[in-house]
């Protein structure tokens, strides 16, 4: 993520984290953070710490605490999606997702780029033909996260926007735009260096739209481990 004009600050909680982001020049903190899962931490040669992160849930903060050592606040969790008509949110969240689909295939076609697939937390919650109406706003909600976690944002601003907003499908329109665009600037560099016809281009767009299929794009199965760790110098909970 694109941190130049925004500090992420992280508190630990257990094995979850909490994010929030705060501008460099003000020091003034944003309203909405992410309550994040820890999936891969390593300790990097030079002492610093690698930290992969899942986020799970939005929260409002509602009063800060302290910020030194690190960010204490009270919070109201669960910061939930409006209530949307549910056959335009499947229509947009549909034609992001080909999007996307189009977007790594025209990703793939470069020879150096030909291992590109999804998230995991994009494949867990893409949508598709035979997912259950149950919860299908969560799934919903959870997809578009997964991918704006996987879009490049130009700057950090527009990614707190996207997590602020509380319509669905704002989001999506927003996310379908970007892959869009990405996609025509990819597509005409890839001809530009003669790894793409045109004729190609447009097949490999029909295909995204017109089919279902995606396991060309979808990562491998992903087996999550509970790691036990002794003693976590992130702990914070005993701090007054």
């Amino acid at each position: 993520m694109n941190v130049t004009e925004h500090v992420i600050r992280i508190c630990h909680v257990k094995h979850h984290r909490t994010v929030f982001h705060s501008n460099s020049q003000t020091g003034e903190i944003a309203s909405i953070g992410t309550l994040c899962k820890v999936t891969d931490r390593q300790l990097l040669e030079d002492g610093r710490q690698y930290i992969s992160l899942e986020g799970v849930s939005r929260f409002r903060v509602t009063k800060i605490l302290k910020t030194l050592p690190y960010i204490l606040a009270e919070v109201e969790p669960n910061y939930m999606d409006d209530v949307v008509d549910e056959a335009v949110a499947d229509k947009i969240e549909r034609e992001t997702y080909d999007a996307l689909k189009y977007y790594i295939r025209l990703m793939r076609t470069y020879e150096a780029n030909k291992e590109t697939v999804v998230s995991i937390a994009t494949k867990r919650n893409r949508p598709t033909l035979n997912r259950s109406t149950i919860d299908n706003s969560k799934r919903r909600t959870d997809f578009s996260f997964s991918l704006a976690n996987m879009i490049q944002m130009t700057q950090p601003r527009e990614s707190q926007l996207l997590l602020q907003t509380t319509n669905v499908i704002k989001r999506l329109q927003v996310q379908k735009v970007i892959l869009t665009q990405a996609s025509e600037l990819i597509a005409q560099q890839l001809m530009d260096l003669n790894v793409l016809t045109a004729e190609r281009r447009d097949a490999i767009k029909l295909r995204s739209i017109n089919e279902d299929y995606d396991e060309d794009i979808l990562p491998a199965d992903f087996i999550e481990q509970e790691v036990t760790v002794e003693k976590d110098e992130w702990d914070i909970s005993n701090i007054e």
